[in-house]
């Protein structure tokens, strides 16, 4: 039965056509290689295969689906290794395995693979503690937890060292075994002739032969050489032995070149009937990377969502408490802050602010702050370092709702503020008698919408950032002026005038505004704060969603 079938495929970026009308079929229970040079066309065939890619052209049919339009349909079936994958290192591998299992309605159960992978023993332990070969195997894990019936593994190998290549290609050949179609593009020649029992070479992003390994190397015309050193025969007449083509001859070696299947028979015949003495010899059969060569003339170089959305965000929140420095500014630093101020003012009353007390007044400031660190900080840097690493793409090879990635991060952030939000709170109650001297529900407002509001600030930096290096900039440039000018740290009326002025150019200063006028209960209108906001909230969504990408160029 056809599992693949691709018709006239094309793929174009920009001027640049990367995969060129191409053709072909995979077998159900068939390994079916792709191998070629460095940009040419592997790697986006594959992806527009898995459905990540748009095709400009052509038709892709997987197990009766079309790739793009019914990805999560597909998901379910298919099992993704992407080329480039690196996973958070602060996540253990248990805690990925049941992430991912959490994607599909029906995974096999992690802990047979983990054990049938041999990994059992470092289920406990972060992603950064395993070997590179430990993590290709992490990578085949989640690739079959969904039980999927078509396999792809793109440069599974690429990396390893020979010992652990050779286990790698065991478990792939058992793959097959089961019954599971492997769709594999490598860069190494040898593997692919070990493993699959189809090739396709590509070159200039169109296939340039489709056949077995053997009908490969026997269709190049590629000849057998027999080395060997000692007495030097007479050339013109070894060259008229049986199945021989040519002989070179260079200080002392002497280079035999033919085809068939007794050549070497032959060639040892006829030296020892002429009482030739040789030495070293050695034969070397045409493999696979000779009919490359050949080909290309280049030498090859190498409600099941939202279950799945809790346990994203699940993880995602661990990975947060696990970075030191997000726990260090959304949790630590407030509370010191508070203790620090606290100590030396107390909770006496300030006369501009209506004989409110100082604690009274630091704490929905300090809140301000943990949400400029979420939203303009953490938020921003992790989908860019996810986006760095193709998190997002391998996420993306999932039946997972693409933008739950999303969503997860801003639950994760979201969740995070709350907590600091409370620690400021018990702490201002516990050792300062903090007062709560507003309504409940129009604080509540003013902190949603100060979260959906910075929150979409700190998107609008992860999708205009060209990589995470970039992101970190414009975050530190953006987030540290609000830090100091906007009243999160510092009152606005203890500072110049020139100071306030640059403060209302700044959202963080309608946060910190709005958040402390429902704290406290002030009876003034709120109309300014919350147009500012929500048009910050409005304009930075949309610049996010139409300029967001999943990877980078």
């Amino acid at each position: 039965m056809t599992t693949v079938e691709v018709k006239n495929l094309i793929k174009d970026y920009g001027i640049l056509r990367a995969v060129d009308g191409i053709g072909f079929s995979i077998e159900e229970g068939e390994i079916f290689g792709m191998v070629g040079p460095n940009g040419a066309g592997k790697t986006t065939t594959i992806e527009c295969i898995e459905g990540l890619r748009k095709p400009d052209g052509g038709t892709i049919s997987v197990l009766g689906l079309e790739p793009y339009k019914e990805r999560e349909k597909l998901y379910e079936l298919i099992g993704v290794q992407l080329q480039e994958t690196s996973y958070d290192p602060k996540i253990k591998v248990w805690e990925i395995c049941n992430l991912f299992s959490s994607f599909y309605s029906n995974p096999l159960p992690y802990s047979e693979l983990l054990e049938k992978f041999e990994l059992t023993e470092k289920k406990t332990s972060y992603v950064s503690r395993l070997s590179g070969g430990q993590k290709q195997k992490l990578s085949i894990i989640l690739a079959l937890v969904s039980n999927p019936k078509i396999v792809f593994l793109d440069e599974l190998t690429t990396g390893l060292d020979p010992q652990a290549r050779h286990s790698m290609w065991k478990l792939i050949k058992g793959l097959r075994d089961e019954g599971r179609t492997v769709f594999l593009t490598t860069h190494y020649m040898e593997e692919a002739e070990y493993l699959c029992g189809r090739v396709a070479i590509m070159d200039h992003g169109k296939i340039v032969a489709l056949d077995t390994p053997h009908n490969l190397i026997e269709s190049s015309g590629m000849e057998e050489r027999i080395n060997f050193e000692g007495d030097v025969p007479n050339i013109e007449e070894l060259k008229n032995v049986k199945e021989v083509l040519n002989v070179q001859e260079n200080q002392g070696e002497v280079t035999v070149y033919g085809k068939g299947a007794d050549l070497l028979q032959n060639v040892v015949s006829y030296l020892q009937a002429k009482g030739i003495n040789y030495r070293n010899l050695q034969t070397r059969t045409p493999n696979l990377e000779d009919a490359f060569l050949k080909l290309t003339g280049r030498k090859y170089e190498g409600d099941k969502s939202m279950k799945a959305l809790f346990e994203l965000t699940k993880v995602q929140f661990k990975l947060t408490l696990r970075n030191f420095v997000v726990a260090l500014f959304s949790f630590a630093f407030p509370v010191f802050m508070l203790l620090m101020f606290g100590g030396i003012y107390g909770n006496k009353p300030i006369p501009f602010y209506g004989g409110h007390g100082a604690v009274d007044v630091m704490v929905p400031s300090y809140i301000g702050m943990i949400i400029a660190v979420t939203g303009l900080m953490n938020l921003p840097l992790t989908i860019a370092e996810y986006r760095d690493r193709k998190i997002l793409k391998r996420f993306m090879a999932t039946p997972l709702k693409p933008y739950y990635i999303i969503v997860s991060q801003l639950m994760t952030n979201f969740v995070t503020t709350l907590i600091g939000l409370l620690l400021l709170v018990i702490t201002g109650k516990l050792v300062f008698g903090l007062h709560y001297l507003a309504t409940g529900p129009s604080f509540i407002l003013a902190f949603l919408l100060s979260i959906f509001s910075i929150f979409s600030f700190g998107f609008l930096i992860a999708s205009i950032a060209p990589n995470a290096q970039a992101a970190t900039a414009i975050a530190n440039i953006v987030y540290f002026p609000m830090l100091f000018l906007t009243g999160a740290t510092i009152p606005l009326e203890l500072m110049p005038p020139v100071m306030v002025k640059i403060s209302r150019f700044l959202p963080l200063t309608y946060v910190v505004d709005l958040l402390k006028n429902t704290w406290l209960g002030i009876n003034q209108s709120y109309t300014r704060d919350i147009v500012v906001l929500v048009v910050v909230f409005i304009v930075s969504f949309f610049v996010s969603v139409l300029t967001f990408k999943w990877e980078y160029a």
